[in-house]
C-alpha cells in the first residue's frame, strides 16, 4: 500500500471519530482543509499535497470547533492505525 493511501486511511479515520462527535460541522471543517477533498459519500479522501501537512491541518480544523481535547481524541481514535503501519510518518500533534 503506498504512502498516500495509508495517509487516506488516516485521514478517513479521523474524519469518521469527528462526525459521530460533532456531525454535519465536521463534515464542513473537512471540506476548509486546504490540500483535502471528500467524495460525496466520505469514503474517499483525495489529498493533494503533502498528506502529513493535510492531516495536521484537518486537526487545526478540527480544534476549531472542539478545542486541543479534538487532538487528544483523534490521537486515541488512530492508535489500531499506528500498530498496524508504525512507520508512518505523523504530524508530532499525533505522536
Amino acid at each position: 500500500m503506498s504512502d498516500a493511501a495509508i495517509y487516506a486511511k488516516f485521514i478517513d479515520a479521523i474524519i469518521a471519530d469527528k462526525v459521530r462527535v460533532f456531525g454535519q460541522a465536521a463534515l464542513e471543517r473537512a471540506r476548509q482543509t486546504p490540500g483535502l477533498k471528500l467524495d460525496d459519500s466520505v469514503h474517499t479522501v483525495i489529498i493533494h499535497g503533502n498528506p502529513k501537512v493535510v492531516m495536521k491541518e484537518i486537526l487545526v480544523q478540527f480544534e476549531k470547533i472542539g478545542g486541543k481535547v479534538s487532538s487528544i481524541m483523534a490521537r486515541k481514535s488512530l492508535y489500531n492505525l499506528k500498530l498496524k503501519y508504525p512507520d508512518i510518518d505523523l504530524p508530532d500533534i499525533l505522536k
